[in-house]
């Protein structure tokens, strides 16, 4: 009987994932949020309106399968 191993997921998925439930999350998809990911750590970087906008968005990433961490480096207009 054969076992399939689940691959690892590159960094450039986890990247494209993220960015895709942004887009797709209520919460985030009017959030100007650039995504990058390194070792499966997601840095968030952006201009957002209100510390909620970076709670939902560090949420929503938290959510993608392969994430390690989430790096939030958004800032909240003031």
């Amino acid at each position: 009987m054969m076992i399939e191993r689940e691959r690892a997921v590159t960094d450039d998925e986890i990247t494209a994932r993220v960015q895709r439930l942004l887009r797709s999350d209520s919460a985030t998809n009017m959030l100007p949020i650039r995504v990058s990911t390194e070792d499966g750590v997601v840095t968030l970087r952006g201009l957002v309106e209100t510390l909620d906008d970076t709670d939902n968005a560090a949420e929503v990433a938290f959510r993608v399968k392969g994430v390690v961490d989430v790096v939030d480096e958004l800032e909240v207009e003031l």
